[in-house]
């Protein structure tokens, strides 16, 4: 099963409410999630959140080519190029751990301009703002 996952990370104030955006399209189902985080984050922090949360709604993971769409010059780092993260290595080893479980993973650097990314952060603009801190 191929499912293309567009995720994007929001925090109101850097650091400040946070939410994320991940749009999933697959051969017989798309869905759209909005959720908001719980307490003050980074930015960084809610696009890893979003990166993983977007592996943890394929269900068969072993059976699924997943391919991943951010902005986030950091998420491509620690998901593809083994970048370290001091800051959040637990976040970064949590989100290696879902890639290694798919069938296949790949990475692409979105832009702004491509219309399912910016779906994937209007629902992270609207998750923050209704964040509690």
């Amino acid at each position: 099963m191929d499912v293309k996952i567009h995720v994007d990370g929001s925090s109101l104030g850097n650091p400040g409410q946070g939410g994320i955006g991940i749009v999933l399209i697959s051969e017989t189902k798309n869905k759209e999630v909005s959720e908001s985080l719980v307490g003050t984050v980074t930015n960084n922090v809610a696009e890893l959140k979003a990166a993983i949360r977007g592996l943890e709604f394929i269900r068969y993971r072993e059976l699924t080519d997943a391919v991943m769409y951010s902005d986030s010059k950091l998420v491509i780092g620690w998901a593809t190029e083994n970048w370290k993260s001091a800051a959040h290595p637990e976040l970064v080893k949590t989100l290696k751990n879902l890639i290694s479980e798919c069938k296949s993973f790949k990475m692409v650097k979105t832009t702004e301009n491509d219309p399912i990314h910016k779906r994937a952060d209007e629902l992270a603009k609207i998750a923050s703002s209704s964040a509690k801190e």
